[in-house]
């Protein structure tokens, strides 16, 4: 609803909704049928979000998660469906992790640990709110225990 209805305050004429994405253009009308109750409704649900994320947090330095619920898909996965919804359910099957850190406002970095058939495999690590630098130390010495800045996928096709 936040998101949706955020789109929806945008100045975009009328003539220029032909050119947004189906996604993009679901969004937009969505958020259109939205009412300033809705719209409080939601904000209350997110600061509520917020204080339980940052609390369950408190006892702990830091917070792992995976990055991605499933492997990497191809660019089309996400809108090949021709549904906009179906489309937004893939997204949020695909990411999951993610919003609640986004959300909550935590800093968080995603780390290429893992591979999968040569393709990389994110952990999430998220810290307090306004504590960037802890964060970033601490991705630093995961980096340094397991390097992988010389790891590249597979390109996508062979050159001649």
């Amino acid at each position: 609803v936040v998101w949706s209805s955020g789109m929806a305050a945008a100045p975009i004429p009328e003539e220029g909704l032909d050119l947004l994405r189906g996604t993009t253009r679901y969004w937009l009308e969505r958020g259109r049928t939205h009412s300033a109750a809705d719209l409080a409704r939601a904000m209350q649900f997110l600061e509520a979000t917020t204080r339980d994320v940052v609390t369950s947090m408190s006892g702990f330095d830091a917070w792992l998660t995976p990055t991605l619920a499933l492997p990497p898909q191809p660019v089309a996965w996400f809108t090949e469906s021709g549904d906009p919804a179906e489309d937004h359910r893939r997204e949020l099957a695909f990411t999951p992790y993610t919003a609640v850190y986004n959300m909550a406002g935590v800093p968080a970095a995603s780390l290429p640990l893992s591979e999968v058939d040569g393709l990389p495999v994110g952990v999430m690590l998220a810290g307090h709110p306004g504590e960037d630098g802890p964060l970033f130390s601490l991705c630093a010495q995961v980096e340094a225990a397991d390097p992988w800045h010389h790891r590249r996928p597979p390109a996508p096709f062979a050159a001649d």
